[in-house]
């Protein structure tokens, strides 16, 4: 992929982020620092093209490595893309730093901010607001983008509203961050089940995540459920052979 920008952008990019970064600091505020660079003439401030994501993969990384100890959070903005706008993600975003404050919180870091928009969505899913929590824990992502929690909790609200596609992905990115963390396996079983695909929901999912969970009950009755599912189908099947033999005779 081709990277549009020069180095007169890149450095026009990376001088406007030190101005806003020490102009913040110097105020002692919890700021939202935008993730994203700029390129063309200055003045004009034009964000950076899909294109350029090598600089902004750049951009990023310098300032997460740097983020511990400061009131700035990066916001990956591609992780957004498709799920809801920016505008509404600052929203959702500023409102969970809000709440920290308002806990008495006095750091803000994009995994403690993170924290918050999970919970955020675990009790939007409670209460049957699965769009929402898909944004908060999308939200979530956007700044803690390794999460296998976040985005096996994110897979069990696609699979709720039937965007199985979108579900099977976080599994498997849920997966790829933590081989050893069942409840994505127990996710990825959850999507094979709704999509009437049982012996992989079991092969696929539940058995591996039982061999992480041994004790787990609700994984075992998971597996219950879909054994059952595939003895009705063969016993379906079976039976509709039968009547087929019957009507050629």
């Amino acid at each position: 992929m081709v990277d549009n920008a020069s180095p007169t952008d890149e450095f026009c990019g990376q001088e406007l982020l030190v101005d806003f970064v020490e102009s913040h600091q110097a105020s002692g505020e919890a700021n939202i620092l935008q993730g994203m660079a700029y390129q063309g003439n200055c003045p004009t401030r034009k964000p950076f093209a899909t294109g350029s994501r090598s600089f902004k993969d750049q951009f990023y990384r310098k300032f997460r490595d740097s983020l511990h100890d400061k009131d700035i959070l990066a916001i990956d903005y591609q992780m957004l893309d498709g799920v809801l706008q920016q505008r509404k993600g600052h929203q959702l975003i500023h409102k969970a730093v809000d709440e920290l404050e308002g806990s008495g919180c006095c750091e803000f870091n994009n995994y403690n901010v993170a924290e918050s928009l999970k919970s955020q969505g675990d009790k939007a899913m409670g209460s049957n607001q699965t769009s929402n929590a898909i944004q908060l824990y999308t939200c979530a992502l956007a700044l803690h983008g390794d999460s296998a929690t976040y985005y096996a909790d994110r897979a069990a609200a696609f699979t709720e509203i039937g965007e199985y596609n979108e579900a099977f992905e976080d599994c498997l990115a849920a997966i790829h961050f933590d081989p050893k963390y069942w409840n994505a396996y127990n996710r990825l079983g959850a999507v094979y089940y709704a999509l009437g695909k049982y012996s992989e929901a079991i092969e696929k999912g539940f058995k591996k995540a039982l061999e992480l969970n041994p004790d787990n009950a609700s994984i075992k009755e998971n597996i219950q459920m879909a054994v059952q599912k595939l003895g009705r189908g063969l016993r379906e099947r079976e039976h509709n052979q039968q009547r087929d033999e019957d009507a050629t005779n």
